[in-house]
């Protein structure tokens, strides 16, 4: 076969190209508009900072929010400081974000968001500032290796800028671990204006998180309430300052805790993928064990560390489409199934069976000295009309119907004249959630 276009191909292929070029300026709002670069000089008081760490962070505009950031790229400066990305997608729903780490530790991490421009070289230069460093020794109590210890300081008092909800990632907790021979090093910490920290944090292993007291020389419980103590776990670091911190020893060991795992269904075993677990610990039922966390794919969910106490654990469906309760059924947590955990001791198979809600739809009639209603109740997950009974009630007078096809008709007499609330009782099915509700009409 011959390599030439025949005379019949040539117009398919420009008729082919001619709709590609078309297609191209149909895209869609949002679609790649090409590809730029991004180039700049990473500086310390005006020199060039060598070997710093840049990475160049996307994320992507859905709606009003964004997504969690993604690192694309990353490069190293040069002698001079310098660096430079190229083939950098730009799209109008992509912003970026750079990050620029000095691994001397002399230097404070430092955030920066640019526009690449496509088809052209953007210029971004950061100029670093002088971090502060601590320096000291940490022992244990017990003899044992600190190597599992860790020292730190909270950043509150930084200035976010515009970072929004992305500051923890790009500037996260500054934390440092103790070496085995109990020294540490907590480097690359804003100073000067931003360099006030409310404490110095130590904690890790079987120890309870302390924080220096710089007056008793020792470790304390932190945030105290007393403002005197306060101030003595506060710190203040200058531009450049390396402080070594006293020795201390750590002697607050952590309550033991155990780890509590168990499953979420629907009534017939199906494992429930990101229902909410609650569990809040007794007499109170207030305080919670660590956050809510959701339910993995297989139904699962575990709670890490649980002190030992004794709790009720209630599961939440955020769509709304399976109706919340706590393990052992039931809205109220008072008469729920307790679970008790003992020190150091795993809690498992706490498994929760939840069944759909349940929406109705009511109609209603009065007449002299009574009120007839009708409903028509359908299953949320599947929209059937399920069973069961129903029950009217006011002031003693009830009324009981069998539903049937979601349907039921109970007339309640004997009510006073005037406007009167009745209540309307669904006991549900075994994969029907029951409920509860209020009926107004006025009696003739």
């Amino acid at each position: 076969m011959s390599s030439r276009l025949s005379s019949r191909t040539a117009p398919a292929v420009a008729l082919a190209s001619l709709g590609l070029l078309l297609g191209g300026l149909a895209a869609p709002a949002g679609a790649a508009t090409g590809t730029g670069k991004l180039s700049g000089t990473v500086t310390l008081d005006g020199g060039g900072i060598g070997f710093a760490k840049v990475q160049l962070y996307r994320n992507v505009i859905k709606g009003q929010e964004s997504t969690k950031p993604v690192r694309v790229k990353t490069d190293n400066t040069d002698g001079r400081g310098r660096y430079s990305f190229t083939g950098i997608p730009v799209k109008s729903s992509y912003n970026y974000t750079l990050l620029v780490t000095d691994r001397t530790g002399r230097t404070v991490k430092t955030f920066r968001h640019v526009d690449p421009v496509a088809g052209k070289k953007v210029t971004k230069n950061v100029r670093m500032k002088v971090a502060a460093l601590l320096t000291g020794t940490v022992v244990r109590a017990d003899g044992g290796s600190p190597a599992d210890l860790t020292v730190g300081v909270d950043i509150d008092t930084i200035d976010r800028g515009d970072a929004g909800p992305d500051f923890d990632m790009f500037f996260p907790e500054q934390r440092a671990a103790v070496k085995a021979d109990g020294s540490f090093t907590l480097s690359g910490l804003p100073s000067g204006p931003a360099g006030t920290y409310p404490n110095v944090k130590v904690s890790g292993g079987p120890y309870a998180e302390q924080c220096y007291d710089f007056v008793a020389v020792r470790l304390a419980d932190c945030a105290p309430q007393d403002p005197a103590s306060l101030q003595r776990q506060q710190i203040t670091l200058a531009k450049g300052e390396a402080r070594t911190l006293p020795n201390v020893t750590v002697t607050k060991l952590t309550p033991p805790v155990s780890r509590l795992t168990g499953t979420v269904t629907d009534t017939s075993g199906t494992p429930l993928k990101g229902m909410q677990v609650t569990v809040r610990a007794l007499p109170s039922g207030e305080a919670e064990a660590g956050e809510p966390v959701l339910t993995r794919s297989s139904g699962g969910f575990t709670f890490p560390k649980v002190p030992a106490g004794t709790y009720v654990v209630r599961v939440d469906d955020p769509d709304g489409v399976w109706a919340k309760q706590y393990l052992g059924g039931g809205l109220n947590q008072w008469a729920s199934q307790r679970v008790v955990v003992a020190d150091g001791r795993p809690v498992r198979n706490v498994d929760v069976q939840l069944k759909s809600t349940a929406t109705v739809k009511v109609g209603r009639k009065a007449g002299k000295g009574s009120a007839k209603v009708a409903v028509l109740i359908t299953r949320t997950l599947t929209g059937s009309k399920p069973g069961g009974r129903v029950v009217l009630s006011h002031e003693g007078r009830t009324k009981e119907a069998t539903v049937v096809d979601g349907r039921a008709t109970l007339t309640l007499k004997g009510l006073p004249k005037g406007t009167q609330k009745l209540r309307l009782t669904y006991s549900g099915t075994s994969s029907t959630a029951g409920f509860t509700k209020t009926v107004t009409v006025k009696v003739q």
